[in-house]
């Protein structure tokens, strides 16, 4: 478990790190689309969204564009949770 910012106990296993990077999400059921990260953890990932979330459960590929040169590697990303903001995603 990890101590929140209050000092309470949380069910989350790694310690997330703010972070804002734009993120190419690939998705065959939908054109790819920009998206801005909102925090890391060694678990997953966080993504500000908009527009229509899609469903617990599925899977998305992402790759961090824009820093340095070459392409960034595409990771597979499973959404577990939805919220107003965006969508919290693990690693697969």
């Amino acid at each position: 478990m990890v101590a929140g910012e209050d000092g309470s106990q949380s069910q989350r296993r790694a310690v997330r790190t703010p972070l804002c990077v734009t993120v190419m999400v690939l998705d065959d059921s939908a054109e790819p689309l920009c998206l801005r990260t909102r925090d890391i953890s060694d678990g997953g990932v966080f993504l500000v969204m908009d527009q229509p979330h899609p469903p617990i459960g599925h899977v998305l590929r992402i790759q961090v564009v824009g820093l340095g040169t070459g392409d960034a590697p595409i990771v597979e990303v499973r959404v577990m949770r939805s919220t107003r903001e965006g969508i919290g995603c693990a690693y697969l």
